[in-house]
């Protein structure tokens, strides 16, 4: 990619939070982290859909190229330069972001996802939910992922 830096948003971003976490070259800082799809099989608890979210100040530093699954934060005063970088970096980009509102949630029936393509009336036969997969529609060969 062309790009160097890269900007990660929870689904639901907020405002009051900012950016979750930044990825520039080979370093990715998380300033929050949340649990996710996995469950209690997965041996790294923070994954797991039940862990909250979690503010982390400073910010968690992962080096990609060593640690491409981010489980082993780097720490120690060599890195405090890079984490300051990252620092000033979300506090530039949560300052210049521009939020507006969602155009699923609320404001435009238009851009909702819907479960059931070509229904009518549209949108009111739309009866799914953000948190069904069928709102997906991922085709057989997919499933696994």
């Amino acid at each position: 990619s062309l790009r160097d830096v890269y900007y990660y948003y929870p689904f639901g971003p907020s405002p009051s939070d900012g950016v979750f976490a930044i990825r520039n070259q080979q370093y990715k800082a998380h300033f929050f982290t949340k649990g996710g799809l996995a469950g209690k099989p997965y041996r790294d608890q923070d994954c797991w859909g039940s862990t909250p979210k979690t503010k982390h100040d400073p910010p968690l530093l992962f080096d990609l190229l060593t640690d491409p699954s981010e489980r082993f934060p780097l720490k120690g005063e060599e890195y405090n330069e890079t984490i300051q970088q990252f620092i000033n970096m979300a506090k530039q980009f949560n300052e210049e972001m521009t939020w507006h509102d969602s155009e699923i949630h609320g404001s435009s029936s238009s851009a909702m996802p819907c479960c059931n393509p070509g229904c009518s009336p549209f949108p009111s036969c739309c009866t799914c939910s953000h948190t069904t997969t069928q709102l997906y529609n991922f085709s057989p060969a997919l499933e696994f992922l």
